[in-house]
């Protein structure tokens, strides 16, 4: 397991950029290249607290800044407990490829097998790679549904009358279309084939080989006092804790600590549990290409080849806000095949949270960053997390290194 090495970051909510660090183990890396940008982060966006995650080279380094709540001002640590949104997708798309290495499911398997015999046939038609890359051609949301619906009798009526009347505007495989709801339904069908439930096969096929005790789909009483008081864009406080109805997209909920095994294996460091790094490396091949800009699309992750110098402008340049209801038309790669040259990445959010994962295994570089409040500026986290993640190759064992950083 890589040395674990912590500095913990706290200061006036007021005046970040004048926060003054508190270290309590030594920080070898050049934390001024990540405080102006965390710092200048939270100042502008009145974010209470956020957790910064750093590989480099096998390393771990984690910093904290700011408060878990900002009235009590309780200082976030590396074993704040953070909503995830988003990155819960590659989770997923982490199980679906253990289910695959095993030989348990296959990509290619149709929805036919894991659904109700009642739900609609272009339901049926959807293959679980489809699901996992969003090119099932399924909505965003289902209409009329939060993403974070309880299990309500009302809500589940909503969900069921969509599954058996859905259909299709685009055919299954032919264009990127990101939804949340597509993940609801492979959670279901990864639930159905293992005869698990969700949070089950998170414990027995993520959380205990990866040692991540503070990892969880809904936050029970004894976390409670770990898990970070969350805000909306508004600075209403907000919480979700329960797994609801469409979970799979969204609900996982982790530390900084854990999220340092977690950054291990995403970038293949995790030598102690081989079969899981196995599977992360099939979750992050690229199995469609979209036309308009070169992204590949894993299994619930993003991938960016890193093979032109143009790119990395590009990448710390991603537009404030994204349509997430667009479709991008894609082709599907004739022999996908595992780039770890490439920026694997991907963005989340929940009401009150923020959250960034990218990794580029070939360097042995990864950034995690957490935050607890919720902006409606999609792309700013990720731009910030992709130049600090840059800002460090030239410590990492490349010699690509980007410029004007």
């Amino acid at each position: 397991m890589n040395k674990f090495k912590r500095a913990l970051l706290c200061g006036a909510l007021l005046f970040l950029c004048a926060l003054k660090p508190l270290v309590v183990m030594a920080a070898p890396m050049d934390i001024s290249k990540i405080r102006p940008l965390i710092a200048s982060y939270m100042e502008q966006y009145k974010v209470s607290g956020a957790e910064v995650i750093l590989q480099v080279n096998g390393e771990n380094y984690v910093y904290s800044f700011g408060y878990m709540n900002s009235n009590k001002k309780t200082p976030i640590t590396p074993q704040t407990i953070f909503e995830l949104g988003s990155v819960t997708k590659t989770f997923i798309g982490l199980l679906l490829s253990e289910q695959i290495l095993s030989g348990n499911l296959k990509l290619n398997d149709s929805l036919a097998k894991y659904v109700s015999d009642s739900d609609s046939i272009a339901i049926k038609k959807i293959t679980l790679l489809e699901l996992a890359t969003h090119t099932s051609g399924l909505p965003f949301g289902v209409p009329g549904l939060p993403y974070n619906a309880s299990q309500s009798p009302e809500y589940n009526a909503v969900y069921t009358h969509f599954l058996r009347t859905w259909t299709s505007e685009h055919t299954p495989g032919s264009g990127f279309m990101y939804s949340n709801i597509g993940f609801s339904i492979l959670a279901d069908a990864l639930t159905m084939s293992t005869n698990l439930s969700l949070s089950e096969s998170m414990q027995m096929g993520i959380f205990q080989p990866l040692n991540m005790r503070s990892s969880m789909l809904t936050v029970t009483k004894n976390w409670s006092k770990l898990y970070a008081q969350d805000y909306t864009s508004n600075n209403t406080p907000e919480r979700t804790p329960e797994t609801g109805l469409l979970g799979g997209s969204w609900a996982m909920k982790s530390s900084g600590q854990d999220m340092t095994h977690y950054l291990d294996v995403a970038i293949g460091n995790f030598k102690s549990q081989p079969s899981v790094v196995a599977a992360m490396k099939i979750a992050q091949t690229g199995y469609f290409k979209c036309i308009s800009n070169g992204i590949e699309l894993g299994l619930g992750w993003i991938i960016t080849p890193l093979d032109k110098s143009t790119v990395y402008e590009t990448l710390i340049h991603a537009p404030a806000h994204f349509n997430l209801g667009a479709f991008k038309p894609v082709y599907k790669i004739k022999s996908p095949t595992y780039n770890g040259s490439s920026l694997i990445d991907k963005i989340g959010a929940t009401d009150g949270f923020r959250t960034y994962i990218g990794v580029i295994p070939s360097m042995k570089l990864g950034i995690v960053i957490l935050t607890n409040k919720y902006t409606d500026n999609t792309g700013e986290l990720q731009n910030i997390g992709r130049k600090i993640l840059f800002s460090f190759m030239d410590n990492a064992q490349s010699g690509i290194k980007p410029k004007n950083l």
